[in-house]
């Protein structure tokens, strides 16, 4: 019996230590999907930076209200920070990386752009042929910053699907890992019952074949 139950000792610290790998697998592939949560949402606080920036400088031009002004200048001083957590996020992703890049040429061409317009001396409501170039160019600059971002959060979006089909199938293996061991030792189990009972039968066999020896002695 005692023979019989060094397998089961020695299966259960193989499925001891499976479990702990799985679990330790699942845990990682749970935190890629986290990051790459992360990094969308780092990608869109960068387009509601430029985006806000570029209505309130669009609200001062019109109206020379400084309250726009001051919005203006809270959003672009975000934009340097905002770009710099992107680019940390993505240092396992080359693609990202140069994406980080071009966003930083387009959103510093942008900014240089809305600080021209601003220091213009001009009364409100511009109509001026150089303001109608520099919303129209602005505008050119916007689509150019727009399209990165969705072709990020596109790439970021392909990156989810994967780590989460990945994540599914670390819990899938923990689970059939799981119900094999079960059945494992339910297995060893039985075949150690099976030889208990088997002992213990020729036990009382041998038990009774001596009572029987005495009892004719």
């Amino acid at each position: 019996v005692l023979l019989a139950a060094v397998p089961l000792f020695l299966l259960l610290a193989v499925v001891s230590y499976l479990a702990i790998q799985f679990s330790l697998s699942e845990r990682d592939e749970q935190a890629w999907v986290r990051h790459t949560y992360q990094v969308m949402e780092s990608e869109r606080r960068l387009q509601d930076d430029v985006q806000t920036a570029e209505t309130g400088m669009r609200g001062f031009l019109l109206s020379r209200d400084p309250v726009f002004q001051q919005g203006y200048l809270s959003y672009v001083a975000r934009i340097p920070r905002d770009l710099k957590t992107f680019r940390d996020l993505t240092t396992d992703n080359p693609p990202q990386q140069k994406r980080a890049d071009r966003l930083k040429k387009l959103l510093d061409a942008r900014i240089n752009g809305l600080e021209q317009a601003t220091r213009a001396q001009q009364p409100p409501v511009v109509r001026s042929p150089q303001a109608i170039q520099g919303l129209a160019r602005g505008r050119s600059e916007m689509a150019g910053i727009r399209a990165e971002i969705n072709a990020g959060l596109a790439e970021e979006a392909d990156l989810l699907s994967q780590r989460d089909a990945n994540r599914r199938a670390a819990e899938n293996r923990e689970i059939a890992s799981a119900i094999g061991a079960g059945v494992l030792v339910l297995g060893i189990l039985l075949i150690a019952a099976a030889a208990l009972v088997r002992n213990n039968v020729s036990l009382a066999a041998a038990e009774a074949a001596r009572a029987n020896e005495a009892a004719v002695l």
